[in-house]
Protein backbone atom coordinates (compact mmCIF):
# COMPACT_ATOMS: atom_id res chain seq x y z
CA UNK A 1 0.00 0.00 0.00
CA UNK A 2 1.51 3.27 -1.31
CA UNK A 3 0.82 5.80 1.86
CA UNK A 4 1.86 9.63 1.33
CA UNK A 5 5.14 10.65 2.50
CA UNK A 6 6.51 7.26 2.34
CA UNK A 7 9.54 6.51 0.59
CA UNK A 8 10.64 10.15 0.31
CA UNK A 9 14.12 11.32 1.21
CA UNK A 10 14.02 13.14 4.79
CA UNK A 11 15.64 16.37 4.89
CA UNK A 12 18.89 16.28 6.49
CA UNK A 13 20.84 19.62 8.25
CA UNK A 14 21.82 21.02 4.79
CA UNK A 15 18.31 21.09 3.63
CA UNK A 16 17.08 23.00 6.52
CA UNK A 17 18.20 26.73 5.70
CA UNK A 18 17.98 28.58 2.65
CA UNK A 19 20.41 31.12 1.08
CA UNK A 20 18.40 34.78 1.32
CA UNK A 21 21.04 36.61 -1.32
CA UNK A 22 24.19 37.72 -0.57
CA UNK A 23 23.98 39.44 2.77
CA UNK A 24 22.92 36.19 4.96
CA UNK A 25 20.03 33.21 4.58
CA UNK A 26 16.28 32.78 6.24
CA UNK A 27 15.66 29.51 7.99
CA UNK A 28 12.84 27.28 7.16
CA UNK A 29 12.01 26.62 10.05
CA UNK A 30 11.87 28.54 13.62
CA UNK A 31 11.01 27.11 17.10
CA UNK A 32 9.98 28.78 19.77
CA UNK A 33 10.91 27.56 23.30
CA UNK A 34 9.33 28.06 26.98
CA UNK A 35 11.22 28.90 29.62
CA UNK A 36 10.97 30.28 33.36
CA UNK A 37 11.33 33.67 33.40
CA UNK A 38 13.70 35.73 36.26
CA UNK A 39 12.25 36.97 39.34
CA UNK A 40 10.76 40.52 38.61
CA UNK A 41 12.23 43.22 39.08
CA UNK A 42 10.96 45.35 41.71
CA UNK A 43 9.30 48.33 41.09
CA UNK A 44 10.07 52.16 43.37
CA UNK A 45 6.99 53.96 44.09
CA UNK A 46 7.35 57.78 43.70
CA UNK A 47 4.11 59.42 45.27
CA UNK A 48 4.27 63.80 45.37
CA UNK A 49 1.66 66.39 46.15
CA UNK A 50 0.17 67.53 42.62
CA UNK A 51 -2.52 69.57 42.03
CA UNK A 52 -3.41 68.05 38.56
CA UNK A 53 -0.82 67.78 35.41
CA UNK A 54 -1.37 65.30 32.70
CA UNK A 55 1.63 63.12 32.95
CA UNK A 56 0.65 60.08 31.11
CA UNK A 57 3.39 57.88 32.83
CA UNK A 58 1.25 58.70 36.48
CA UNK A 59 -1.87 58.39 38.25
CA UNK A 60 -3.39 61.31 40.21
CA UNK A 61 -4.79 59.77 43.66
CA UNK A 62 -6.42 61.04 46.81
CA UNK A 63 -4.19 61.78 49.36
CA UNK A 64 -4.37 60.06 52.96
CA UNK A 65 -4.12 56.37 51.86
CA UNK A 66 -1.26 54.36 52.22
CA UNK A 67 0.41 53.17 48.99
CA UNK A 68 2.06 50.14 48.73
CA UNK A 69 2.83 48.16 45.38
CA UNK A 70 1.91 44.75 44.49
CA UNK A 71 1.67 42.14 42.25
CA UNK A 72 -1.24 40.04 40.75
CA UNK A 73 -3.62 37.75 43.01
CA UNK A 74 -6.62 35.91 43.03
CA UNK A 75 -9.86 37.76 42.97
CA UNK A 76 -8.47 41.01 42.81
CA UNK A 77 -11.20 43.88 41.69
CA UNK A 78 -11.59 47.59 40.43
CA UNK A 79 -14.43 50.21 39.66
CA UNK A 80 -12.15 51.54 36.90
CA UNK A 81 -12.56 55.26 35.93
CA UNK A 82 -14.98 55.18 33.20
CA UNK A 83 -16.20 52.16 33.75
CA UNK A 84 -20.00 51.28 35.29
CA UNK A 85 -19.60 48.67 38.22
CA UNK A 86 -16.28 46.67 39.37
CA UNK A 87 -14.25 44.22 37.12
CA UNK A 88 -12.06 41.46 37.89
CA UNK A 89 -8.53 42.27 36.90
CA UNK A 90 -8.06 39.72 35.26
CA UNK A 91 -11.01 40.92 32.54
CA UNK A 92 -9.45 44.37 32.91
CA UNK A 93 -5.50 43.15 31.25
CA UNK A 94 -7.14 40.78 28.88
CA UNK A 95 -9.12 43.90 27.49
CA UNK A 96 -5.90 45.97 27.36
CA UNK A 97 -4.07 43.35 25.94
CA UNK A 98 -1.24 42.72 28.38
CA UNK A 99 0.63 39.71 27.35
CA UNK A 100 -0.38 36.31 29.22
CA UNK A 101 3.17 36.25 30.69
CA UNK A 102 3.41 39.23 31.68
CA UNK A 103 0.20 39.75 33.91
CA UNK A 104 2.00 38.29 37.23
CA UNK A 105 4.40 40.48 36.69
CA UNK A 106 2.78 44.07 36.07
CA UNK A 107 3.31 45.90 38.95
CA UNK A 108 0.16 47.04 41.26
CA UNK A 109 -0.58 50.21 43.41
CA UNK A 110 -2.97 49.78 46.38
CA UNK A 111 -4.17 52.15 48.55
CA UNK A 112 -5.18 51.17 51.70
CA UNK A 113 -5.44 47.98 50.97
CA UNK A 114 -7.62 47.91 47.31
CA UNK A 115 -6.35 47.98 44.08
CA UNK A 116 -5.99 52.07 42.99
CA UNK A 117 -4.20 51.73 40.25
CA UNK A 118 -3.07 49.16 37.34
CA UNK A 119 -0.10 51.30 35.57
CA UNK A 120 -0.51 52.48 31.83
CA UNK A 121 -4.42 50.89 32.01
CA UNK A 122 -7.03 51.38 34.88
CA UNK A 123 -7.35 53.94 38.05
CA UNK A 124 -10.25 52.96 40.52
CA UNK A 125 -12.82 55.13 40.99
CA UNK A 126 -12.24 55.72 44.47
CA UNK A 127 -8.86 56.18 44.70
CA UNK A 128 -8.83 58.86 41.88
CA UNK A 129 -8.53 62.39 42.66
CA UNK A 130 -11.13 64.33 41.55
CA UNK A 131 -10.59 66.91 38.56
CA UNK A 132 -9.16 70.19 40.15
CA UNK A 133 -8.42 68.98 43.36
CA UNK A 134 -4.88 68.38 44.94
CA UNK A 135 -3.83 64.60 45.11
CA UNK A 136 -0.98 62.49 45.36
CA UNK A 137 0.94 62.32 41.73
CA UNK A 138 2.00 58.75 41.77
CA UNK A 139 4.48 57.23 39.66
CA UNK A 140 6.09 53.78 39.13
CA UNK A 141 9.79 53.15 38.32
CA UNK A 142 10.40 49.47 36.87
CA UNK A 143 11.79 47.83 34.11
CA UNK A 144 9.35 46.49 31.91
CA UNK A 145 10.02 42.82 30.43
CA UNK A 146 9.41 41.16 26.96
CA UNK A 147 10.99 38.06 26.63
CA UNK A 148 10.84 35.87 23.33
CA UNK A 149 13.45 33.39 22.39
CA UNK A 150 13.72 32.45 18.81
CA UNK A 151 15.85 29.62 17.31
CA UNK A 152 16.58 28.30 13.83
CA UNK A 153 15.30 24.84 14.85
CA UNK A 154 14.27 22.24 11.92
CA UNK A 155 11.30 21.25 13.74
CA UNK A 156 8.90 20.14 10.92
CA UNK A 157 5.17 22.19 12.96
CA UNK A 158 6.92 25.49 12.87
CA UNK A 159 7.55 26.72 9.28
CA UNK A 160 8.34 30.20 8.39
CA UNK A 161 6.02 32.00 6.28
Amino acid sequence: MDRPGHGRPRPGPASTCRAAGASGWKPDRVSIGVGVLPPAAEPALRARPCTGCASAGAAHLRAGAELTVGFRRPGLRMRPVGSPGTRKLQDILTDARVPRHLRDRLPLVFAAGRLAWVPGVAVDVDAAAPAGTPGLHVSIEWKAETLVVVSTSAHQRSPVT
